[in-house]
């Protein structure tokens, strides 16, 4: 295994730990700590942002931000590349590629 593949799966260990073991140990009781059905997930959610005022942190704010800006970056990204890839080429009416400097021959009679 590849050394990054385990840091990158230490997160989320470090993260169920903190919440299944260390949150519990700290209020006191397990009972506190978050259930495992989405009922229970949903409930805990309501009350840990009622008691910890969790979404006004200026950490989360940043986080929020960062993923924010990270898809906005992310799109002005591709969108720059997708319309670096198109060519326009202005044409007459017959396909006959115009020039940038100079009119057509008889342009006036026959049109651009």
């Amino acid at each position: 295994m590849r050394p990054w593949i385990a840091v990158a799966y230490s997160a989320p260990v470090a993260a169920a730990t903190a919440v299944f073991l260390i949150y519990p140990i700290d209020q006191g009781s397990f009972s506190d700590g978050m259930p495992l059905g989405i009922s229970g997930t949903f409930n805990f959610m309501i009350v840990f942002q009622a008691e910890h005022n969790i979404l006004m942190h200026p950490f989360h704010m940043l986080g929020v931000a960062g993923v924010f800006g990270g898809s906005l970056f992310n799109a002005m990204h591709g969108s720059l590349v997708t319309s670096s890839l198109k060519v326009h080429v202005k044409c007459t009416y017959n396909g006959v590629p115009l020039s940038e400097t100079e009119f057509l021959r008889n342009w006036l009679t026959d049109g651009i």
